[in-house]
């Protein structure tokens, strides 16, 4: 029996510490000075020892998402905090995208709503042509009422 190989992208991204600016590759938890940090390094190369990168930036710990494995429908990366829009007979809606650990799957959370929901984020791809247009750190007055 032959070993299982992983066909999806693990990936993360963050906004440095000194900057506003999103930067996005392999996530590290980094620890100095009894503090907890994480870095994120656009390319990573595995050695004996451990993790070694020629370039890795601070991040801000709480912007950090995840790669979900999904695209919208121009093609853009669908991460952890992006807030998408679709349209259902004519009318929009607007939600962010979360982990929600019940289902083990990335679901998403309607606008007004405190939960995410159980259904799976991939279905909802699959049947609504849906859009990134925006994130929960960018631009948080896309989910005002």
């Amino acid at each position: 029996m032959g070993g299982l190989i992983m066909n999806r992208e693990v990936k993360f991204r963050g906004k440095l510490v000194d900057s506003e600016e999103w930067i996005y590759g392999y996530l590290r938890e980094v620890w100095g000075e009894n503090q907890r940090n994480f870095v994120i390094a656009p390319g990573l190369k595995f050695e004996y020892d451990g993790y070694t990168d020629k370039e890795e930036d601070y991040v801000q710990p709480e912007t950090i998402g995840q790669f979900t494995g999904f695209h919208d429908q121009n093609r853009k990366e669908i991460y952890d905090g992006d807030i998408l829009r679709f349209y259902d007979n004519n009318k929009e809606y607007v939600c962010v995208v979360g982990w929600n650990n019940e289902v083990g799957a990335w679901c998403i959370r309607f606008k007004g709503e405190k939960h995410v929901g159980t259904r799976p984020l991939g279905e909802w791809i699959f049947e609504y042509k849906i859009e990134v247009i925006g994130n929960i750190y960018d631009n948080k007055e896309l989910l005002e009422e």
